[in-house]
């Protein structure tokens, strides 16, 4: 029998609720999501390590079989479950691999487990490692960075080396999460992030019609919050995917309009730039100053680094979206008056690895433009929410967010 004693039963009904009912809690209670490996490490076995976790990350990502039921046009049902289980699988398969074994000495012990939690943020397994338990980091050791990242792995390593040790970060998770505030960073006045409503907006889509009436759209609703007095910053962030498919004449159309309706702030939308049979998913910079070298105009660009794999990248298809996973985030960058700006594009927000490595590059505020159309009636959303602050908050980042639903 998998579960061969009343305690592992309790284990894997805890980091169940762990997974369920975080993304419906306050923000902080993500931090939980650290005590999913010390959980995995009081299984008996092996098998039990790898249960304890995938129950885990089916519970906190059940919103991929709805989500991706809407997604793809043909609803279908088989290919939501197939990803959502994949997903928990790969991720709870270091569990299994590298749980330590209790026989052997202590420091093999505490490596094995660093190893086990670290797998599941870096790449190749970093591509679909949302719900890390390096978040918690953030509600412990805020702005304390990559002293803080350090820290937390050490209490990993002495959890897997004395089990009263193990005890002790429980208790004290448990007693601190609902009283600790997130020490959220003040973003700079200059910037303000435009949320919209827009529904369906297909990455990878090209459609004339839809892309047409989308710009009509967007268009009209910008002139609204114009006269509304909502487009009071200088530097507006604008949902990931707006403007669609940006050749030439789109590429004019959009650059005209945004100096027409302010020439003095500058608009930072999503994009698709064609490349061959793929495209760059990237966020552009609109009426930068910047941008001018006599009458040629180079706007900025912001690559999104890790496109959601099997929908937007396909590594073994002529099609779809690049990716540039191992990049710290050169590309992600965009400079406005000395403040140096880093973009992490919609499912990028989710991963530890992207946020990460951008980090070593010490932005000054992180901007995280979505879309998520797909998925706003699942609790995707607030996975993606609880990622972005509790790891800002580590880093002592500010935070911009614009969303499509």
């Amino acid at each position: 029998m998998l579960l061969a004693s009343q305690r592992d039963k309790i284990l894997t009904s805890a980091a169940f609720l762990i997974g369920f009912l975080t993304p419906l809690l306050p923000v902080q209670y993500a931090a939980l999501w650290g005590l999913v490996p010390l959980l995995a490490l009081e299984a008996d076995s092996r098998q039990s390590s790898f249960l304890v976790s995938f129950v885990f990350y089916l519970a906190l990502s059940r919103g991929i079989v709805p989500g991706s039921c809407v997604f793809f046009r043909d609803g279908s049902l088989i290919r939501a479950l197939c990803l959502w289980c994949s997903s928990a699988f790969g991720l709870a398969l270091p569990y299994a691999l590298l749980s330590p074994v209790r026989s052997s000495s202590k420091t093999p012990q505490a490596m094995r487990l660093v190893l086990a939690i670290l797998a599941s943020a870096l790449p190749p397994l970093g591509l679909i490692g949302w719900g890390s338990p390096l978040v918690a980091a953030g509600l412990f050791f805020p702005s304390t960075g990559w002293i803080g990242l350090a820290l937390l792995l050490l209490l990993y390593g002495l959890a897997a080396t004395w089990r009263y040790v193990r005890l002790v970060l429980f208790v004290t998770a448990l007693a601190l999460t609902p009283i600790l505030p997130i020490m959220e960073a003040i973003p700079s006045a200059n910037w303000t992030g435009i949320d919209t409503a827009f529904g369906r907006l297909a990455s990878g889509s090209a459609d004339f019609e839809e892309q047409y009436q989308r710009e009509r759209e967007v268009f009209a609703d910008l002139l609204r919050k114009k006269r509304n007095g909502e487009l009071s910053a200088d530097i507006l962030l604008l949902p990931e995917t707006l403007v669609g498919r940006m050749n030439p004449t789109t590429h004019k159309r959009w650059r005209d309009f945004l100096h027409h309706l302010d020439d003095k702030k500058v608009f930072i939308a999503g994009a698709e730039i064609p490349k061959g049979w793929k495209y760059d998913n990237v966020m552009v910079a609109f009426n930068d100053p910047t941008a001018h070298s006599g009458e040629v105009i180079k706007e900025q660009t912001a690559i999104q680094r890790c496109p959601v794999p099997f929908s937007m990248y396909r590594p073994l298809n002529p099609w779809g979206a690049n990716a540039d996973i191992f990049s710290r985030g050169e590309s992600s960058m965009m400079y406005f008056a000395g403040e140096k700006a880093g973009f992490l594009i919609c499912y990028e927000q989710f991963l530890a690895w992207p946020m990460l490595s951008m980090m070593s590059l010490k932005p000054d505020l992180l901007a995280a433009p979505a879309n998520f159309w797909w998925c706003r009636d699942t609790t995707l959303p607030a996975v993606r929410e609880r990622t972005l602050k509790l790891l800002c908050a580590l880093f002592g980042v500010p935070l911009i967010s614009a969303v499509n639903i």
